[in-house]
């Protein structure tokens, strides 16, 4: 699948793939530096940081959600559109 070298191929192999990935639960009492080194899932946030999903709840979450949260009612001003016509 990869032997053409292009970005059609790539695409294809990412839609036929399934990645299946177990993540350490952390919290403050148990946090290990070391694994959040190795996580391999990540977030992506609006501002360009990129944040392991293993420090997201522990660390980041709540400082994320106050600063680019937005309250249900704005984001349908904001879309004009429902959530469920979206998801």
């Amino acid at each position: 699948m990869l032997r053409h070298g292009s970005y059609k191929t790539l695409g294809d192999l990412h839609r036929r793939m399934l990645m299946i990935s177990a993540m350490y639960f952390m919290d403050p009492y148990n946090f290990d530096l070391e694994r959040v080194q190795r996580c391999v899932i990540h977030y992506a946030v609006p501002d360009g940081r990129i944040i392991p999903f293993c420090t997201m709840n522990s660390i980041h979450g709540e400082k994320i959600e106050k600063e680019f949260g937005v309250p249900v009612e704005e984001w349908r001003k904001r879309r004009k559109a429902g959530i469920d016509e979206v998801a």
